[in-house]
């Protein structure tokens, strides 16, 4: 049954599944044709069109968050400026955002609306730079085919090394500005390469740069250049060059224009807008079959507005959004406020084929958990806690001996209670002895609740997610578990008025399947009796008690080997001192013997004389 069905989905290699008699893609054509023009699922597909468009609109909407917040913090940031002016050490800053957080918080009290706003801003930067990156690119692809030194208008064609070696150099064609804006930073380096000259003596003085950049400015107001703020006109490269021409040699002309050469224009760092202004350049200066900036863009927009053309991979962030939802559930407190909180059961999973790790079945009685909630449900007094606790110790145990003894039941498996290998309890053992005790009253009719012992979905998701069950076999098991619901006399569930299946029963219901149920318990349960566990034990232990053995074997022969040594060298230290005393008769011996030789060759002397 379940296990015929679960081999036919993913038939192994070793045993092919024949559909030689089958043209399974005829017949999947074939039914598709007729299925399409089914009235029901021509209006379901006809609405994943309509949901496509609306739901497209998610990026478009999250991008007006981001605008809002850029226009009033614009607004705010115009405001303390204009106060900064007036008041000397104004905190410009603070006053801004303080400024607009107030704005918000007095329209919309007691609401998150500015971390939405925060994260549209973020949506916002990220959609107008992949508009505009795609965008350059277009341009890049025109810029391309132009010549190098070509101009268009305030740009000149020039190339830049992008990568390659020395032989076989790769550039990147770019545009640069022959004539710009000077940038405040710029005058200092103005500044210096007028003292780097004087220094060189190429000029005899450098002038005054306030000076200096007020006739430069006096130029640029003249050329028409535009207005930064009221007031003040910023002078361009050719106006700079024009005013040191009239003072200097055109050496030293040729030295600023070095030093205020043009800047490439770095095209994807442009907005759209922008680029649109630099295509129309280049597309007066040439004429191209190539796609336009504002094709490229109002492609990439068509395909974000519409999940139908959506990568995987976005579909996949989508996918991580839910699961971070579906982890907890929405609720609204006593005073009216709504918040997300964990789920107080299993959280809710959606299962994609992968294996959940560390889920399990709650079939067991959990000391510091379920007695806690009996006590508080039904008030019983310390004896009958006691007897309630005794008896459905001894009805495990009744059933594990039943189990091992007939086979019969599901028994209880093993698990270590406070340092014993004892059979535990499940919830159901609890249910059934509290009848037994003459506990009755409405009371009784929750503890099912309180104790959890019906199946929820996320029980039928763990076990299909632990056997890679396909939609079949889902099917068949679910049948299977409210027949034994039945079979199993399960009392009618007080709150729906129906038969509810119980954990047993969806455990019941894998064993029966020829599954391996215990991959349903929590991994502190025993899956073996406590001869078994020895016997794995003796057989784990085997290598370390023979290696043991070896140490002691290795240990005791150094040991005598010690001794040994010790033996010797006392032997050694006696022989040496014999020799010492030896030595010293020796040479007492020898010193004796050199004193009567010359006794002796004295009298020999004297008897020569006479």
């Amino acid at each position: 049954m379940l296990a015929q069905i679960e081999a036919s989905q993913s038939p192994s290699v070793d045993c092919p599944v024949d559909n030689s008699q089958f043209d399974l893609n005829a017949l999947i054509n074939e039914k598709t044709q007729q299925l399409i023009t089914d009235k029901i699922i021509k209006e379901q597909l006809e609405t994943i069109s309509v949901l496509d468009e609306a739901f497209g609109q998610f990026f478009e909407n999250l991008v007006k968050y981001g605008e809002i917040k850029e226009n009033l913090q614009n607004k705010c940031d115009a405001i303390a400026d204009v106060k900064a002016r007036r008041e000397e050490n104004f905190p410009k800053d603070e006053y801004s955002k303080g400024l607009y957080k107030a704005i918000i918080q007095s329209t919309y009290p007691n609401s998150f609306i500015e971390e939405l706003l925060n994260e549209g801003f973020e949506a916002m930067t990220w959609y107008k730079s992949s508009l505009a990156y795609t965008g350059a690119e277009a341009v890049q692809s025109k810029l391309d085919l132009l010549e190098l030194g070509q101009k268009l208008g305030e740009y000149k064609v020039s190339q830049r090394l992008i990568s390659g070696t020395e032989e076989h150099p790769i550039y990147l064609k770019v545009l640069t500005l022959t004539n710009r804006q000077i940038s405040s930073s710029e005058w200092s380096e103005i500044e210096k390469q007028f003292e780097r000259l004087v220094i060189q003596r190429l000029i005899e003085t450098a002038p005054n740069l306030e000076k200096f950049q007020q006739e430069c400015r006096k130029l640029a107001s003249a050329n028409g250049r535009p207005r930064l703020i009221p007031g003040l006109v910023e002078a361009w490269t050719s106006d700079v060059l024009t005013v040191i021409s009239k003072h200097y040699s055109p050496d030293v002309v040729t030295t600023f224009e070095k030093t205020l050469k043009p800047g490439a224009v770095e095209l994807k760092s442009l907005t759209v807008d922008e680029l649109l202004e630099l295509e129309r350049l280049i597309d007066g200066a040439n004429t191209f079959e190539l796609p336009s900036v504002t094709t490229v863009v109002d492609e990439l927009q068509s395909k974000l507005r519409s999940p139908l053309n959506w990568p995987l991979s976005l579909i996949a962030l989508l996918g991580k959004f839910v699961e971070g939802i579906v982890k907890k559930r929405p609720r609204i407190t006593d005073k009216g406020a709504f918040n997300f909180t964990p789920w107080k059961s299993h959280k809710l999973k959606v299962i994609k084929g992968q294996k959940l790790r560390g889920e399990h079945l709650a079939l067991r009685v959990e000391e510091d958990k379920h007695w806690d909630k009996l006590q508080e449900r039904l008030n019983l007094s310390q004896e009958q806690f006691k007897e309630l606790h005794t008896r459905v110790w001894d009805l495990a145990q009744e059933k594990q001996d039943d189990f091992k003894n007939s086979r019969e039941g599901l028994g209880r498996p093993i698990g270590k209670i406070k340092g014993r290998f004892v059979p535990i309890p499940w919830l159901s053992d609890v249910l059934e002895v509290l009848p037994a005790l003459g506990i009755e009253g409405d009371a009784l009719a929750l503890v099912p609740y309180d104790l959890g012992v019906y199946v929820e979905e996320v029980d039928y998701q763990i076990v299909f997610s632990k056997y890679k069950l396909d939609y079949s076999a889902r099917t068949l098991l679910k049948s299977k578990v409210d027949e034994l619901a039945v079979a199993n006399d399960r009392p009618v569930d007080p709150i729906t008025g129906k038969v509810r299946a119980w954990k047993d029963d969806l455990y019941q219901a894998i064993v029966e399947f020829g599954k391996n149920a215990s991959k349903l318990l929590k991994k502190e349960v025993m899956r073996y009796s406590v001869e078994e566990v020895e016997k794995l034990v003796r057989h784990k232990t085997a290598q370390v008690e023979e290696m043991q053995q070896k140490l002691d074997v290795t240990e005791q022969r150094l040991t005598e080997e010690q001794t040994y040594r010790e033996q010797l060298q006392r032997q050694y230290d006696s022989l040496q001192e014999q020799m010492n005393r030896m030595q010293e008769m020796i040479d007492q011996l020898m010193s004796k013997t050199n004193v009567n030789g010359n006794d002796n060759g004295h009298q020999l002397g004297q008897l020569q004389k006479t």
